[in-house]
This record gives structure tokens, C-alpha cells and sequence, in this order.
């Protein structure tokens, strides 16, 4: 038997709970033993040390027949976090065809892109949409303000974009990384507002200030305090309770600057702080919104933490490779990843083989996933039609780039994961990319027949999402984009004729 039932066992030793308790959580921490996978099921289930000799011996003769390549499958196909909606039905089982609906199936997106950095401007143009049947910003407002939910930023991208990521309050301390002090490079300013955020609580841009001034006795000039803020947004110190301060982020810097709001009423049971250097109107630049709080969370110990971002690549990538540790920038990286991935494989927990072509010879999924790839492996040999599915070049779900190399084009022009290019992909292949800017495209059918209107359809999908994009198309495989068998096709998905090419917007 590969596990015992804590109950049972104590009862036939007559030891109290909370003395075997402690003596296990202290195993735990030593990597000796590990909790069942089913502990949110059967929360006095753990397996024990002395059941790893016979689940090795399984897990020896289960790995010898996962020893080849079931297929040259791309894992994009097997799990739910590859396929936003219209991706290829007939590749999913039954239970993940639907797409998610509402805020719950918001909280699902962000529990699977937990910690992932994403630019702030995808986050709700191409990735909460491209999932989420009816995603509206008050869904993710929503779950920012009642605290199910919090955002931490991880770089700067220009002036106006850069990467975030999302965290599910109860399990933030599995996928942030705290930021690390670095009080020598910090203003004064930035030192004060952590200062004053140190106290506990959140609060408003004005009241930030009103408090600095406080304590120092000199007034906060207004555009300081939002540098100083954002710098220290971008340093994952500091964050905003709704997402309006990203998005006004992510509009043209002049929209940005010049956008404000007046508040109508004041919140019952909040004092309204006079600032005498600029009126109040100034405070209510979207820039500013929200009430700013420290990042503070609990960090788990190095074992736990381990565990943690093993679970949530299975979750996210169904199947653990060197490629997906390097494009998760894994703290030590895949020699401390595949060490434990080992103790879960001798645990039962996983399995070891190489199940999808190039991704190397080192490849851990759980059982369920590769009977998956397995019946993908049948449905290869058949004739299948499979939707298309567009999405942003950027968006973890495309592998092209990051878990595999992009395919090989003759045209000069080279893809790359940049937030603006869109990818169309169908049956684990890349059909289409469009390069940021919109001016080139990238064909890799390039026969007509091949070429279903479908294809274009789904990148006109993506497109629609950003309803102020405006571009032209000049160019499909370094030709002129009225010289290909594509033109016709673009306008009929929605493209229109122009001088230059095709115009969208």
C-alpha cells in the first residue's frame, strides 16, 4: 500500500495526533516524505519514505514503455491552459470544450497564469478575452477589490507597458517572488511611501501624500509621488487594489496624462485629506486609482516552494520539460526542478518518458496527461478537422519560441514573442504569424487549398479585440500582399482594399 490513513496508523501506536503532526511537517521540510495529491480530498493522507522503494519499482517499469516519443504532438493541445476559446474542440475531452464564463472562470485563467509576467496591455486584450466567453474589466476589478485576487509588476516596458503578473490571494506565496531590498538605489521618496504603506492598510494616492507630508513637513509634489509609485510598482514592492491604474498605463501617455475624474460623492466613513499644492481633481488621474498597499506575503520555505511551481507547471504546461523550467526562470533552474520531479516520480505522483518530440529526453507528467497525449497520438493517424485559434505571439500558450523553436520560413522577416504579433495555430501546427505593427505576414501553407478562410477569420478575432488598432498589411512571405492567394482571403475576413495593401480598422 503507497499511503496510510494518519488516523488509523496512531490509533495501532497510541500517539497523539499533534506530536506525529509536528514530526511529519519536519519530515516534509527535509523532502522525506510528501503529501498525497489527493490531501484537498483526504486531508490525513500522506505518503511515506518507506513506500518510495515500491513505487520505484513501478514508476521503472511504467517509464520503459514512455521511453520513445508517443507522437510529434505539441503539448499545447493538452490541457485547458492551452486552449482559449475556439481552439480545437475535437483535440479536448468533453469536460474542458466549453470556454470559461465569469468571474470564476477568471479566478480558473489566473489560477493557471499564477505568476506568470505578461505585459500589462495583453492581460486584457488578448489573454482574459481569448479565454473568458464574456470577460469584462469589472470581472477582474471585482475580484481585485474583494482581495481574491492581486497583481505585482516585474519590469518596465517603455513608457507605457509592462510586465504583470497575477496571483490568487490564498496561494500568492507559491507564485511571487518577494522583491529583493534595494534600499541603497531607492529615493527618498520611494523610502517614505514604503514607509508609510509599512504602517499597514491601503490608501489613496492623496492620502499617501497628506501622510508623507505629515511625517516630513514639507507638501509632495504630485507628479514625484507617481513616479516614485510606479517606480516602485515595477521594483514588485507596492500594488493597487483594481486595475484602472494599468490600463490608463497602457493607453497613449498624452490620453494618460490628460484623462481625469471627478468624484462625485465622498466614500461614507473615509475622511476627504486637503492637499494645498494641486487641487483634488489632479489625484483622480486613472494613473493613480485605486488604494496602494505593500506586497507582503509569507514565504514558503525552499522545499514548499519547489513543490509549488512543480504543480503549477503541471497545471500550466501539462507536461514539465528543461524548455518549460527556462521559460519559467526556475531558481536553479532544471537540475533543482528535475531533482524533485524524481522524488515525485518515486513518490507515484508523476511519470518520467519523452512524450512529445522536441522536448528532450527528461519529460514528467501525471498519468492522466499522458493518456491524453496517447489518444492525440491515435487521432494523428485519422483525418481531423480542428479549429483555428489566434492568439497573441506573447501569450503562454504559443510554444513557438519559447518550448519549441519556431518552424523554419524562407522570407527574411524572423518571428519573435513580442506583445502587437499574433500567431494562428491549428492541430498543434503554426499556420500564420503577423508581425508586430501589423505591416508583414508569415504564411507557412502556402497552397490556397490549405489555406481554409477559417484561418483568417480566427485572426480577425483577435484583431476585434483591440478595437483602436489600426495598421496596413504590405507584406505576405516577403511579397506584395495583392500578389498572393492570401489577399482575397484577408478581405473577405474583414480586411478592406487600400493603395499600400490592406487596411484593418
Amino acid at each position: 500500500m503507497l499511503w496510510s490513513r494518519l488516523n488509523n496508523w496512531l490509533m495501532s501506536f497510541s500517539l497523539g495526533i499533534a506530536i506525529v503532526e509536528e514530526q511529519l511537517q519536519q519530515l516534509r521540510e527535509q523532502g522525506l516524505v510528501m503529501e498525497s495529491a489527493t490531501r484537498h480530498l483526504v486531508s490525513d493522507e500522506v505518503f511515506s519514505s518507506s513506500a518510495f522503494a515500491l513505487a520505484a519499482s513501478r514508476q521503472r517499469s511504467d517509464a520503459s514503455r514512455c521511453s520513445h516519443d508517443l507522437c510529434a504532438i505539441c503539448c499545447w493541445n493538452v490541457r485547458a491552459y492551452y486552449p482559449p476559446p475556439m481552439v480545437a474542440r475535437r483535440s479536448l475531452p468533453q469536460h474542458r470544450q466549453a470556454f470559461y464564463e465569469g468571474v470564476d472562470g477568471v479566478m480558473r485563467v489566473i489560477e493557471q497564469l499564477a505568476g506568470v509576467g505578461l505585459p500589462a496591455s495583453l492581460w486584457e486584450s488578448q489573454i482574459l478575452p481569448a479565454r473568458v466567453r464574456d470577460y469584462s474589466p469589472e470581472m477582474l476589478d471585482e475580484l481585485l477589490a474583494t482581495g481574491a485576487v492581486i497583481w505585482s509588476g516585474q519590469k518596465k516596458l517603455g513608457e507605457d507597458d509592462g510586465l504583470v503578473a497575477l496571483h490568487l490571494q490564498e496561494y500568492a506565496a507559491e507564485s511571487f517572488t518577494p522583491a529583493e531590498a534595494d534600499q541603497a538605489n531607492r529615493s527618498a521618496l520611494q523610502q517614505a511611501i514604503i514607509a508609510v504603506l509599512a504602517d499597514g492598510g491601503a490608501w489613496f494616492a492623496q492620502q499617501i501624500s497628506q501622510r508623507i507630508r505629515d511625517k516630513i513637513g514639507e507638501s509632495v509634489d504630485l507628479s514625484a509621488l507617481q513616479e516614485a509609485l510606479w517606480a516602485l510598482v515595477w521594483q514588485g514592492v507596492i500594488t493597487s487594489d483594481i486595475w484602472a491604474p494599468l490600463r490608463a498605463l497602457t493607453r497613449s501617455s498624452s490620453n494618460a496624462r490628460t484623462s481625469t475624474r471627478r468624484s462625485h460623492r465622498a466614500r461614507r466613513g473615509r475622511p476627504v485629506y486637503a492637499q494645498p499644492v494641486s487641487p483634488l481633481v489632479s489625484y483622480n488621474t486613472p494613473n493613480l486609482a485605486g488604494r496602494w498597499s505593500l506586497l507582503q506575503v509569507e514565504p514558503l520555505n525552499d522545499t514548499e516552494r519547489m513543490l509549488a511551481l512543480a504543480e503549477n507547471m503541471l497545471d500550466r504546461y501539462g507536461i514539465i520539460s528543461r524548455q518549460a523550467v527556462i521559460a519559467e526562470n526556475i531558481p536553479g533552474g532544471f537540475p533543482s526542478m528535475q531533482t524533485l520531479c524524481r522524488s515525485m516520480e518515486d513518490s507515484g505522483r508523476i511519470m518520467r518518458g519523452r512524450f512529445v518530440e522536441g522536448l528532450g529526453g527528461a519529460q514528467f507528467a501525471e498519468r492522466l496527461t499522458i493518456d491524453r497525449l496517447r489518444d492525440l497520438a491515435t487521432q494523428a493517424t485519422q483525418t481531423r478537422h480542428y479549429t483555428p485559434v489566434a492568439l497573441s505571439a506573447n501569450d503562454p500558450a504559443n510554444v513557438w519560441g519559447n518550448l519549441l523553436p519556431w518552424p523554419a520560413h524562407p522570407a527574411t522577416l524572423v518571428p519573435t514573442r513580442r506583445a502587437g504579433a499574433l500567431v494562428v495555430v491549428s492541430g498543434g501546427k503554426l499556420l500564420l504569424y503577423l508581425a508586430q505593427g501589423g505591416k508583414k505576414m508569415l504564411v507557412w501553407q502556402e497552397k490556397e487549398e490549405l489555406l481554409a478562410p477559417e484561418v483568417f477569420h480566427a485572426l480577425t478575432t483577435a484583431l476585434r479585440r483591440e478595437p483602436r488598432l489600426r495598421f496596413t498589411l504590405t507584406e505576405v512571405n516577403d511579397l506584395p500582399v495583392r500578389q498572393t492567394p492570401m489577399f482575397t482571403l484577408l478581405r473577405e475576413a474583414g480586411f478592406s482594399s487600400s493603395p499600400q495593401g490592406l487596411d484593418w480598422g
